[in-house]
């Protein structure tokens, strides 16, 4: 049950990291081309200018790959859910198995 746990943690995380990977690359890049900009034209605050447009094109990556997103993520919960399922089941089996297989004198209760 604990490697079940640890495997679900560590696989959700990486899911995170998975899922964030588009804002982050927009994040990095937006600000690397704003620090540039900045140098460029140090007389406009290009921050003040720009974090209304980092704002509204992170909605627009947002609602362009939501659908991409949002099944990557059930993907990944309904696959882990199946596996996680399975191996119980097979246990259940195979503990019947051997309770009918062993003679009657020595069932455990």
């Amino acid at each position: 049950m604990a490697e079940l746990t640890i495997r679900l943690v560590s696989g959700s995380f990486a899911l995170g990291f998975q899922l964030a990977a588009p804002f982050l690359v927009f994040g990095f890049a937006l600000s690397v081309g704003l620090g540039v900009l900045a140098r460029l034209m140090p007389q406009l605050q290009i921050y003040m200018v720009a974090m209304p447009a980092n704002i509204l094109i992170g909605f627009i990556l947002m609602a362009l790959i939501l659908g991409s997103l949002m099944t990557l993520f059930l993907n990944f919960y309904t696959g882990r859910w199946e596996r996680s399922s399975k191996p119980m089941a097979d246990d259940k089996e195979n503990q019947h198995r051997q309770k009918s297989q062993q003679p009657n004198g020595l069932r455990s209760p």
